[in-house]
């Protein structure tokens, strides 16, 4: 067997003038066997090994004299030190092109041979992979089950490319989509937030495409494919309400600066160039999603110096192709959302997860992103689970044992919510002592500030004392400032109920409301007043809060299938669990170790049977593998199989 060599990092070393040749084509990596040391006694084999680097040394000959000095020059700066680059050769018994990623280490002239020059180059691959793939012609999958029979070449174990392209759908599972367009606002940061998703469902329940109780309307996240939480307010309606908790980031919207034409695809959108334009494009992600009009663009990378974004992919998740003009303004997607649907056989999410609701928003679901409101139905905090959205947060501090904050109504052992503080007297041996408390409840949405407040609460007082500050303030400018303050109740022994607050304008750029009881309260017997809230409505002005669309529903293709070898000694399969559009791509790309949706991240769509195996599905090279693709359903699949083969 001969090796012919032919480039490194894409330079020809073996042409009219350069001969090229491995000195030692046959070595190998070192194996590092891993023992376990034990007292007094041998140490014991780990059952694994680590893999050390290998050198290829590589001879260069140059073989036109008269321009020696040129190539010599020429070869230097292409074998500098570090330089990483593909030594590609041919196999000869093969007649075929394989390559391995190397690293300069040195490069040094034969001192015998002037024109003979000696280059050592490192790689941490042990086998060599060919330089193009063998493809498999397109396999058209459909029923339940189908294998093929997949010959590898090579002589070494390999890894399985595979492409599904849908292009019939099943007859059941999540047969209908729709993206949501959620556009960051730009500059706020909103934080983690529940964010109400109004859904005509009466529409789509009326036309056999939902459930009516909407137990098939699922939100996912298309950045990592995941399903989010969501709970449905008021189902099988023409303004259902679907709530998820969003973590939302700080929005930004850029003009164009040079146009982008109705057909293919440019290597960055050019942004106008300014101070604000490379703040925010510092400020972004390195990779995202932008939009115009109804178009979706994926980036690849920023380039906030020249106020530009490298685009990846346009007319993202089937979004419209469209000319968008200069002066164009394209706005961030932090989220893009899709609701799936027209699955009649799934029941709530919920019952499948028993602490499904450890994240439920607190708030009414009635409630719109706009306006919030917690009555007798709704809890103002959870203590059990003190990190739900859309409450409040309470806090307090006391001399003695029996103040407290209490969460039902005057403080019973059931009965209506409430968001309550209590002062009482304590007793230390015969003496009652004085109390001295600060009671707070919080409530803010960052980045959003507040236009009205309402509430309704209870008062009590068992004798003459109340404490001097019982009040809801309101924050803005570095400080807390009375809102409203409630006067100590008018009878002693008596709930009363507070006075009306119904509809309270908050100044302008107030970020915060506070529930505060606090102050001193003399010492007696048994003696206690308390002040809570019961019902409280918080309005938002929409220029904080973030848009959200659907775009045009389309078929959608569940894709539940396995794919797995079976051959004898390479069982290896992965499970697939996403939502597609028909004649999208879906690619596990194993040389990568990606998996993509038309071009964007799905990795968590997928998983191994195996996690703790390195990679995807192996193959073994030089026979012949039976790959077999199966699911309930798999409507028309476009398969195609692909792999590198190996050799050492």
């Amino acid at each position: 067997m001969l090796i012919h060599v032919k480039t490194f990092n894409g330079h020809d070393i073996n042409d009219s003038n350069y001969f090229s040749a491995l000195e030692n084509p046959n070595d190998s990596s070192t194996a590092r066997h891993v023992f376990i040391e034990q007292a007094e006694s041998d140490p014991l084999e780990a059952g694994t090994f680590g893999v050390d680097p290998q050198n290829k040394i590589l001879r260069i000959r140059i073989t036109d004299y008269a321009n020696r000095y040129a190539l010599m020059r020429q070869l230097k700066t292409w074998f500098k030190r570090g330089v990483s680059g593909d030594l590609v050769v041919t196999f000869t018994d093969e007649s075929f092109d394989y390559q391995l990623p190397c690293k300069v280490i040195s490069f040094l002239q034969d001192k015998d041979i002037p024109m003979s020059w000696i280059a050592i180059l490192q790689t941490g691959t042990t086998a060599w992979r060919g330089v193009t793939p063998d493809v498999e012609s397109t396999w058209v999958v459909t029923g339940t089950s189908e294998t093929l029979d997949l010959d590898v070449a090579g002589f070494d174990e390999t890894y399985l490319n595979v492409s599904l392209t849908p292009t019939g759908g099943p007859a059941s599972g999540y047969l209908y989509q729709k993206l949501y367009r959620l556009t960051n606002t730009p500059g706020v940061e909103l934080g983690l937030t529940p964010w109400r998703i109004t859904v005509d469902t009466a529409t789509l329940v009326g036309a056999g495409k939902m459930q009516a109780d909407c137990d098939d309307l699922r939100i996912i996240d298309l950045n990592t494919g995941k399903e989010l939480k969501r709970w449905i307010d008021n189902p099988n309606h023409a303004s259902t309400g679907a709530w998820v908790n969003l973590d939302l980031k700080k929005g930004f919207a850029l003009t164009l600066l040079t146009a982008v034409a109705g057909s293919g695809t440019p290597a960055f959108l050019q942004f106008t160039i300014n101070a604000n334009t490379k703040l925010y494009i510092s400020q972004m992600p390195k990779t995202g999603i932008v939009y115009h009009g109804n178009e979706w663009f994926s980036y690849t990378n920023t380039d906030a110096l020249n106020c530009r974004l490298f685009l990846g992919k346009r007319g993202l998740f089937g979004t419209t192709v469209e000319v968008h003009a200069s002066t164009s303004v394209f706005y961030y997607i932090q989220y893009p959302l899709l609701m799936k649907y027209g699955n009649s056989s799934v029941a709530a999410p919920s019952t499948e997860d028993a602490t499904y609701d450890d994240t439920k928003p607190l708030m009414k679901l009635t409630s719109t992103n706009l306006q919030w409101e917690w009555d007798t139905s709704t809890k103002f905090y959870d203590a059990d689970h003190p990190l739900r959205t859309g409450g409040w947060k309470l806090s307090q501090k006391v001399l003695g044992p029996k103040s407290k904050v209490f969460y039902i109504k005057q403080d019973a052992e059931s009965g209506d919510p409430a968001m309550g503080f209590k002062v009482e007297s304590f007793q230390v041996g015969a003496l009652w002592k004085a109390e001295n408390v600060l009671f707070t409840a919080f409530f803010g949405r960052p980045g959003a500030t507040i236009t009205t407040v309402s509430m309704t609460g209870d008062k009590y007082r068992s004798n003459l004392n109340f404490l001097t500050l019982a009040a809801l303030q309101r924050y803005t400018g570095g400080k807390w400032v009375n809102l409203w303050t409630e006067l100590t109740p008018a009878s002693a022994g008596v709930w009363t109920a507070w006075s009306a607050h119904s509809g309270v304008s908050v100044a302008t750029g107030s970020t915060a409301l506070q529930l505060i009881f606090q102050g001193g309260y003399a010492g007696a017997a048994n003696a206690y007043a308390a002040f809570e809230a019961l019902t409280c409505t918080v309005v938002f002005p929409s220029t904080y809060l973030p848009t959200g669309t659907f775009l045009g529903e389309e078929d959608a293709y569940p894709l539940e299938l396995t794919v797995e070898n079976t051959h004898a000694e390479y069982p290896d399969a992965v499970t697939l669990d996403f939502v597609m559009l028909l004649d999208k791509e879906f690619v596990i790309d194993a040389e990568e170790k990606s998996v993509t949706y038309d071009g964007v991240n799905a990795h968590s769509a997928m998983t191994l049977d195996d996690e703790s195996r390195g990679q995807f599905i192996r193959l073994k090279g030089g026979d012949t593998n039976p790959i077999k693709i199966s699911g309930a359903d798999l409507g028309t699949l476009d398969v195609v199989l692909s792999q590198y083969r190996r050799r050492l």
